[in-house]
């Protein structure tokens, strides 16, 4: 997810329209660094789809809006967790802790903690590169991946970022290249920047506003991990390629993203056709927010790509028309 946290810090107070969820269970984890918050919304006994949102530093709540009519009309659970230092999650001030490695361990003693025998892994921006960290990896239960706006090869990544830059009037660039991150000038530019490839909406829904809240956005783990936004990269995540563990991934992939979105469709097919049997989607009228941009179309997919890889439905099925 993009560092819109420079313009959004004000946004301090929790939005009122943006409630928690009235989840079935919840509680705080111990792991690696402190403890993270999880919720789980819905009941069924479909396998849960496991959320994994943007950032590093942004919370749950910008996903919670789709989850909760997702999983109220499909009757499947949706397990909720603020990554470490963000959110309801504790926020230790410790550099060494905001790596991809320690992110997927941390990811890994969710899993353990939730008891997760059979679940879908669904990941946003950010949350794909933890994704395909955790789940090259091979862990028992993945049935799914669905790498929504997949964020793999970070070189790649920025040269697409500065290309769409290039599409936007000259003075947006011209206060983007000449002004500093903290600078009036280029906060007003990266805004419109991100209103045209970030989400769409206007003005941007409660709950979006409130996963970049200042009192919500992990300020630390963005700034280690990206910089001070998307088009400025500077910390450890600059110079990484991960792209080479999609071919360890033994679970089920779909690749999704916007026709407008920061990650390029270009991309996002470049990574499908590595890896046999795999899927890809592209919603033709959204940016990197198709889930609220294009929210029945979405819903719908995904839907119909968990649907397909219940593994315990697809066994429960044979055996009963063998009986």
């Amino acid at each position: 997810m993009t560092g819109i946290q420079e313009t959004q810090a004000a946004v301090a107070a929790p939005c009122p329209t943006c409630a928690d969820l009235a989840y079935e269970r919840e509680g705080m984890i111990e792991v690696t660094g402190g403890k993270v918050w999880y919720g789980i919304y819905g009941k069924g006994n479909k396998p849960p789809i496991l959320t994994l949102h943007g950032g590093p530093g942004v919370s749950h709540y910008y996903l919670s809006p789709f989850f909760k009519e997702f999983s109220d009309v499909t009757e499947r659970p949706i397990i909720f967790y603020d990554q470490l230092g963000c959110g309801r999650s504790e926020r230790p001030s410790i550099p060494s802790l905001w790596t991809v490695e320690k992110f997927r361990d941390r990811l890994s003693q969710v899993v353990a903690a939730l008891s997760l025998t059979e679940f879908h892994l669904w990941g946003h921006s950010w949350g794909t590169t933890l994704a395909l960290a955790y789940a090259a990896i091979q862990p028992e239960g993945l049935l799914s991946v669905a790498f929504n706006s997949p964020v793999f090869d970070l070189p790649a990544y920025r040269a697409d970022l500065q290309n769409l830059l290039k599409t936007l009037p000259q003075d947006i660039q011209d206060s983007i290249k000449h002004n500093p991150p903290d600078s009036e000038p280029y906060l007003e530019a990266l805004s419109t920047f991100y209103r045209h490839f970030l989400h769409t909406a206007d003005p941007w829904p409660d709950c979006f506003l409130k996963a970049f809240a200042g009192d919500q956005f992990g300020f630390e783990s963005y700034r280690t991990t990206v910089g001070t936004d998307e088009l400025n990269y500077t910390g450890n995540l600059t110079d990484r390629n991960d792209s080479r563990l999609l071919l360890e991934i033994t679970a089920h992939i779909w690749f999704v993203c916007g026709q407008n979105d920061i990650t390029r469709p270009d991309r996002c097919l470049e990574y499908q056709k590595r890896v046999a049997n795999s899927q890809v989607t592209i919603f033709q009228n959204s940016s990197h927010c198709y889930f609220d941009e294009e929210r029945t179309e979405y819903m719908l997919a995904l839907c119909n790509f968990v649907q397909k890889h219940d593994s315990h439905m697809l066994r429960d099925e044979l055996k009963n028309s063998s009986d």
